[in-house]
């Protein structure tokens, strides 16, 4: 056993990492606990030798994954526009899945980025008048209303659905049109500034053909 760890020990070292990260998502410790217990394992594992220095570098590592889960976990349960319920506003959102549509309303995860022009970073389920869908990776902006999720209903709990993704809020939008998508905006980024290769803002000869490679018009309003 001694000698399989010792050449293994790579493979130890990222197993307790993995294992950590994963133990956060059912326990929390304070960064004060987290600083004082990896303290305490690389003081070991200066003193120590053989497989009791590997052990107490693992547990190092398995103190440090747990505590940067723990931070991780923390962030998810936190939301800003929990204080915004039942407010409307003008927010911007880029699209990160696929949109599933229905014959009531559309519906996709997305990432706010501003909100009433401040700025926002967190994941919100938008749903979107009946019509068409944006792409993944389009940039929205659109005039919402910010809820609650649905009750649980029928045997399926949408807020605990929607809380292992961390979103906490529903943004449930009247009308809205696409600014572009984030490739567009990365190439924008690295050239410095709007060329022939972006493809949102083009020449007018062939804008069409170039908005239609990002999935949807980006001038125009959907309402309901």
């Amino acid at each position: 056993m001694r000698i399989a760890v010792e050449r293994n020990w790579p493979a130890l070292l990222v197993a307790s990492a993995a294992c950590a990260v994963a133990l956060a998502v059912w326990v929390s410790i304070p960064l004060a606990v987290v600083a004082i217990a990896a303290l305490g394992a690389v003081a070991a594992a200066c003193l120590l030798d053989g497989s009791a220095r590997l052990g107490s570098a693992a547990l190092a590592i398995a103190v440090v994954g747990l505590g940067w889960g723990s931070i991780r976990m923390d962030a998810l349960r936190e939301s800003v526009l929990t204080r915004e319920l039942g407010e409307m506003g003008v927010a911007e959102l880029v699209t990160v899945a696929p949109a599933r549509s229905s014959p009531w309303s559309t519906r996709v995860i997305a990432t706010t980025r501003e909100f009433r022009h401040v700025q926002v970073h967190e994941r919100v389920l938008l749903l979107l008048p009946v019509g068409r869908s944006p792409p993944r990776g389009a940039i929205l902006e659109a005039t919402v209303r910010v809820a609650e999720p649905r009750p649980p209903r029928d045997g399926f709990d949408e807020r605990a659905w929607l809380e292992r993704q961390g979103i906490h809020v529903v943004l449930e939008a009247s009308s809205w049109r696409q600014l572009g998508c984030r490739r567009c905006h990365r190439r924008r980024s690295q050239s410095g500034s709007m060329t022939s290769s972006g493809c949102c803002a083009v020449a007018p000869a062939v804008q069409w053909n170039a908005i239609k490679r990002c999935g949807a018009p980006s001038i125009g309003r959907t309402t309901s």
